[in-house]
């Protein structure tokens, strides 16, 4: 019932991704009995699928879901490929460029994604537990929702958060190499070419100042408030 519990983690990265004004897969608490026997507490939470998606932004049914690795769980990968595409061989310091990548990519989203996942120090991420999604229409833009975060707030047993999101270091002293926002994978290349630009930085800067600032999703307050609020629910 404390935070190294990776349910509560998990439903708290989520939910604070939520407070931070993005959309975030909604879950709860459930006692699970099979025939009068217990069989232990569960967190069942939305899923990033069709129908998720379409519920909460709307549009249509179509969407491209990507994963782990670009691989594709709903729709097609091409609007992905030709986004990731763009950013890694365009000069992001032109104003025009910038406003390009806007079009298929929703920078403010991106941002906030990134700072809960590094407020939190998820150790087991960006490489791996993550979920992007786009409506397959003119107008489609993506997005990153928190997946899987069960990695954040510091070790399984308790310990204090000890991974540096921008540096690779590893995993809880286990010595597994964790390449996070330096690595090579698709977060972290988009990261790093999207950081060059000054507006991407100006952006940044912004939203840290909204989510750590005055009453924030971020502050110690509102944090430490989502994690007894929760806490109470499981005690």
């Amino acid at each position: 019932n404390d935070i190294s519990n990776p349910f509560l983690r998990d439903e708290l990265a989520r939910q604070l991704h939520t407070d931070m004004g993005q959309v975030a897969c909604h879950g709860t608490w459930v006692n699970f009995f099979i025939n009068g026997s217990y069989k232990g507490y569960y967190n069942p939470t939305e899923r990033v699928e069709e129908g998720f998606l379409q519920s909460w932004h709307g549009g249509g049914e179509s969407w491209d879901i990507i994963t782990v690795g670009s691989a594709v769980q709903g729709g097609d990968n091409v609007s992905w490929n030709a986004m990731r595409n763009y950013i890694s061989s365009q000069n992001v310091l032109l104003p025009d460029v910038y406003t390009e990548i806007m079009r298929p990519l929703d920078v403010t989203n991106f941002v906030d994604y990134l700072l809960v996942n590094v407020y939190g120090a998820t150790w087991d991420w960006p490489h791996n537990n993550w979920r992007a999604a786009r409506e397959r229409a003119p107008a489609g833009i993506w997005r990153f929702y928190v997946w899987d975060a069960e990695g954040a707030f510091g070790g399984f047993d308790g310990s204090a958060p000890t991974t540096d999101p921008f540096i690779a270091r590893n995993i809880n002293g286990a010595g597994v190499a964790s390449p996070l926002l330096n690595g090579t994978a698709e977060i972290p290349v988009l990261y790093t070419r999207l950081r060059n630009s000054p507006e991407f930085r100006l952006l940044w800067a912004d939203r840290i100042q909204k989510h750590f600032f005055n009453d924030g999703a971020l502050t110690d307050t509102n944090v430490a408030n989502r994690f007894i609020q929760m806490r109470s629910e499981l005690i």
